[in-house]
């Protein structure tokens, strides 16, 4: 579905990814997990179309998405990055609303039943009580939530998440992954999420792409993945995996 094909990246002409290759296919969630630094977000960035490869191809079916028009790549993917933030007093309904208007024609409003769904999504997402509060009022694991129902609002074949669960508490993180994952399994959709959760990764992810120093490091199934030597290779931590539950961190 979407594709990075050869890609190599420059920072101030300074080589920063080189040779990268990766493909997410429809109905599944694929994680990516690194240090600061490694190439995460530019990952991200290439992905949106916000950043231009030197060389190679970002693919949305088969389609350079540099040549996709802004509202159409907007139809097509849904994005939160970990700095998504708004900072008009909108309130958090206007926020959610947002994400119908790629697919609405300009100067048309939103009618009864668009309202009717928006506010079912936000009984989803748990925020059916911010819906007057303006999201310059409400705290940053609460606008997060609300900034992921304007995706979910926006109803894209993929959607694109950079750290979008960084703010919240532990048991608003495990709900709204959870979202995600029926968004693959029950809607077919694609999600890509970067993430520094080993855990959450782990339980979450169809496949798993580990990143260092701009580089693909491993990439697969989720279980091939996340060894503890490969982690160890990455992060520099010794984890102890528990099959099916996750990762002790050795202290």
């Amino acid at each position: 579905m979407i594709k990075l094909e050869n890609i190599s990246f420059s920072y101030n002409k300074s080589p920063f990814i080189d040779d990268l290759n990766l493909s997410v296919k429809k109905g599944e969630m694929v994680s990516i997990l690194g240090p600061n630094g490694s190439g995460k977000s530019t990952v991200v960035k290439l992905l949106t179309g916000e950043m231009k490869p030197n060389f190679g191809e970002v693919l949305f079916e088969n389609e350079s998405i540099h040549k996709i028009p802004v509202r159409m790549l907007a139809r097509k993917l849904a994005v939160m990055t970990q700095n998504a933030r708004v900072n008009f007093p909108y309130t958090c309904l206007e926020v959610v609303q947002m994400g119908l208007y790629p697919h609405k024609d300009l100067g048309l409003g939103i009618d009864k039943r668009e309202v009717d769904d928006i506010y079912k999504l936000m009984l989803k997402t748990q925020t059916q009580d911010f819906v007057d509060k303006l999201i310059t009022e409400v705290s940053g694991g609460e606008a997060q939530r609300v900034l992921l129902t304007r995706v979910l609002a926006q109803d894209t074949p993929v959607i694109i998440l950079d750290e979008a669960f960084s703010a919240m508490d532990v048991a608003h993180r495990v709900d709204m992954l959870k979202i995600m994952r029926n968004q693959v399994k029950d809607h077919g959709k694609s999600v890509i999420a970067v993430m520094h959760d080993l855990n959450m990764a782990y339980l979450n992810s169809d496949r798993v792409v580990l990143m260092k120093d701009g580089h693909i490091v491993k990439h697969g199934p989720t279980d091939e993945v996340m060894t503890p030597e490969n982690l160890y290779h990455v992060f520099g931590i010794r984890v102890t995996k528990v099959d099916g539950r996750g990762f002790l961190i050795e202290v």
